[in-house]
């Protein structure tokens, strides 16, 4: 009943953040106001009415779980300090816990990266403990955070990084054909920064939705790939403005 009460309320935002009311709704799909209201209070609520209502608000059935995941009632919106120590302390079982998060099951990961059975329990064991993992008597693993957790800045896991996993993108052959890079410099205001930042949280969603819809094709040749969005000032004092009169004269 809880995801059912998060599905309702991620569809009625998405519905809202799309500027439609009620009665819009209603005319949309030619029924009463009414009925949408019984709809969207989850009676009689059919796969394909689902469906008609994720159209209008433009997003898919999956996106609308997603959304769902990160507003269901005791999902962890943001990593504590004890938590973010716990995962930085074992980039092994960091790595399996945003596999977990992203909907890899443990067996998957304990296979690629050749975790046998008891390593595999303490590891599950010390994500339950550290409140981040439930285990269900089938064995199932849930995560107990949201899709879009977030860390703090300076932290354990950002520091972690810049120790651990920074190296793997600075130190990477941007000319090799597996790497693919983009950058560019604009000039924007501290508003048009942070909606370039929402931006980037977009991009790392679509990004999520690829792997899903990949995963569900069970593609033989997948292989894990890091991805890193960064966004920072350069002040004008930093740029290199030495030139020569050649250089400024041309050929």
């Amino acid at each position: 009943m809880r995801q059912s009460r998060a599905l309702l309320e991620a569809l009625k935002a998405a519905l809202r953040a799309k500027g439609l009311r009620l009665t819009d709704v209603a005319s949309e799909l030619r029924v009463s106001p009414s009925t949408v209201k019984r709809w969207l209070a989850g009676n009689n609520l059919t796969i394909d009415r689902l469906e008609a209502l994720c159209d209008l608000a433009a997003i898919s059935l999956s996106e609308l779980v997603e959304r769902a995941d990160d507003v269901a009632p005791g999902k962890i919106l943001r990593l504590s300090q004890s938590q973010e120590r716990g995962l930085a302390e074992d980039t092994r079982l960091a790595f399996l816990f945003f596999s977990i998060l992203n909907g890899w099951p443990p067996a998957d990961f304990a296979r690629e990266f050749g975790i046998g059975p008891e390593l595999m329990q303490a590891y599950l064991d010390r994500l339950h403990r550290l409140g981040l993992v439930d285990i269900l008597p089938s064995g199932r693993v849930r995560s107990r955070a949201a899709r879009r957790v977030t860390w703090r800045r300076g932290g354990p896991l950002a520091r972690h990084f810049e120790a651990k996993v920074k190296h793997h993108f600075m130190g990477a052959d941007f000319g090799d054909s597996s790497t693919f890079f983009l950058s560019d410099i604009v000039k924007v205001s501290p508003a048009g920064a942070a909606q370039i930042e929402a931006l980037v949280e977009q991009f790392r969603k679509e990004i999520h939705r690829i792997a899903e819809i990949d995963a569900r094709a069970a593609a033989v040749d997948g292989r894990w790939r890091g991805v890193l969005f960064a966004v920072r000032e350069i002040p004008p004092a930093s740029v290199d403005t030495t030139m020569t009169k050649g250089s400024l004269d041309g050929p």
